[in-house]
């Protein structure tokens, strides 16, 4: 059997999803999947980021970051570290061909601007679950503890948005953003859900999914 990790659509039919030792595609929305060929077959692979139908990345453990520019039928390495040595990264989000971010091991995130061949990283102080940035300077990461920060200058500095949090145990393992303005994060524990309208800036509780102990 195989974990899998992230999971991305580019429109409706076609996506990728990846897992440990594992890059698959669909172009018929879901019903059937092709696996693709890469050189990180014994790594876990945690994120994908979708830039277009051709350029998608993929990070993972163990300093790994692959690249293809032709939808997946040729993946290469822009970082495959040894099996069991250096950070390991656990989320990312690419706003075009060459800038994103990374987030990994040690509460740090990354920021390439040349497609991941360097990268510049900033102590954040938390273990990022999910990334997402509206521009080249905005930006949004959630992560354990109810870990919640906003940036302004594209992740250079981070700062804590406005948000009461009446436990600070809840682990924010995913964002959902609409229209670059519409923001919601949901927690782990009893399945608090928070909502920004103003992408981040401002958080309000609406509640949380009743019986949901673990999402």
């Amino acid at each position: 059997t195989t974990d899998f990790h992230s999971v991305k659509f580019i429109n409706k039919n076609t996506g990728w999803i990846c897992g440990t030792g594992v890059i698959a595609k669909t172009t018929n929305a879901g019903v059937n999947w092709v696996h693709q060929s890469h050189p990180a077959t014994n790594k876990r692979l945690n994120s994908l980021s979708v830039v277009d139908s051709n350029t998608i990345y993929c990070v993972g453990m163990f300093k790994t970051i692959l690249k293809t520019t032709n939808g997946g039928e040729n993946w290469i390495a822009i970082e495959n570290g040894p099996y069991g040595t250096d950070d390991s990264y656990i989320s990312s989000f690419f706003l075009n061909n060459n800038t994103g971010w990374v987030s990994g091991t040690g509460t740090k995130i990354w920021k390439t601007t040349d497609g991941g061949i360097t990268l510049s990283n900033v102590y954040i102080g938390g273990w990022i679950y999910s990334i997402f940035f509206k521009d080249s300077l905005t930006g949004l990461v959630c992560g354990d503890g109810g870990f919640l920060q906003r940036t302004t200058n594209g992740g250079l500095n981070w700062y804590t948005p406005n948000i009461n949090l009446n436990y600070m145990g809840y682990d924010f393992w995913d964002m959902s953003i609409t229209n670059y303005q519409y923001c919601c994060v949901v927690g782990l524990q009893n399945g608090p859900v928070y909502r920004s309208t103003d992408f981040g800036i401002n958080w309000d509780s609406i509640g949380r999914v009743p019986g949901i102990f673990d999402i």
